[in-house]
């Protein structure tokens, strides 16, 4: 589970969905990397957020039994993906967000504490209510991956996911 903290307000990114979206349109429109090394596509918006994505296409070399290499040619593969929220603010007020009957709580219901890791991607001055969210979450079971980021740095991924220590 993503969660962004912005401008006191708690938003949760709709990966999963965004990553089906990805799949399908990167099956629809990989023939482009035939004529151009990079696929750069914009999808959504599903819960106030777009996700650009970006497909390289990287030469394959091979080996011979003889020691020769030989370009196999151009495999696609997924860079990363950038979340680009709609509008800003987005999501609920912080203090909205951490009451009983929020998105927030009804987003967590589905996921189940202990096997559940909730990335919190925070923004500069959204540190105290980051450490008020993460208490709330721990103490439901919750692991917690707390991600600071650059006041306008997009949330970003690749397809490695990203490397975050779950605390």
């Amino acid at each position: 589970v993503c969660v962004q903290l912005s401008d006191d307000y708690v938003a949760v990114l709709p990966v999963d969905e965004l990553a089906k979206e990805l799949k399908n349109d990167a099956e629809k429109n990989i023939w482009r990397l035939k004529q151009q090394d990079e696929l750069v596509r914009t999808l959504g918006p599903i819960n106030g957020f777009r996700m650009r994505y970006y497909v390289e296409k990287f030469d394959v070399v091979a080996r011979s039994e003889s020691g020769a290499m030989t370009s196999m040619g151009g495999v696609p593969k997924l860079s990363h993906c950038v979340f680009i929220p709609v509008t800003t603010p987005i999501g609920e007020p912080f203090r909205e967000a951490i009451g009983p009957n929020s998105e927030l709580r009804q987003y967590l219901k589905q996921h189940a504490p202990g096997k559940t890791t909730v990335v919190l991607f925070t923004y500069p001055g959204n540190y105290a209510q980051l450490r008020e969210l993460k208490k709330l979450l721990q103490d439901q079971g919750y692991q917690t991956a707390p991600v600071a980021l650059a006041k306008d740095q997009p949330i970003s991924m690749g397809p490695g996911g990203r490397r975050v220590m779950a605390e």
